[in-house]
Order: structure tokens, then sequence, then C-alpha cells
């Protein structure tokens, strides 16, 4: 669309596809566990993924630069746009 560049899209949501990918693979474990009939794995499953919580860190640092390019890439586009 033309919106934001790459840049800014980037800027304001840091490691984005990285936390889509590790909530997706979560997501499947967790249904397993379900599957399994087995709700003891679920504690397992967290602890396997609790160092890649860390990526959130970089996701939550980064908010207020997310929020100013944001704000500077909306007031560029005319209201008519939305």
């Amino acid at each position: 669309l033309g919106i934001m560049s790459d840049e800014e899209m980037k800027d304001i949501f840091p490691v984005i596809d990285e936390l889509f990918k590790l909530h997706k693979e979560l997501l499947q474990d967790l249904q397993d566990c379900l599957q399994e009939n087995s709700k003891q794995l679920v504690g397992g499953v967290f602890l396997r993924y609790a160092p890649f919580f860390k990526m959130y860190a970089t996701y939550c640092t980064g908010y207020s630069k997310s929020n100013e390019v944001l704000k500077k890439s909306l007031k560029r586009l005319p209201v008519s746009d939305f």
C-alpha cells in the first residue's frame, strides 16, 4: 500500500516476525498437550519457551520509538486515506 516504509514498519513492530513464530509454535505445543490430555505437560512447554519470551524486552523497550514513528507516519497521510 505504500503507507509506511519498510524501515518504519520495522521501527513500529520490532521482532514481530520472531514473536509471531514463537507464538505459533507455542500454540501448537499447547494444543498437543490438550490432545494428549495431560495438563502436567503444560508447565514443561512454558519452561521450554521461557528463554524466548525475552524477545518481549526488545519489543517493549522500543515502544516509545515505535509510537513516535507511528505518529509521524500518520501525520503524513491525508485523512481520506483511511
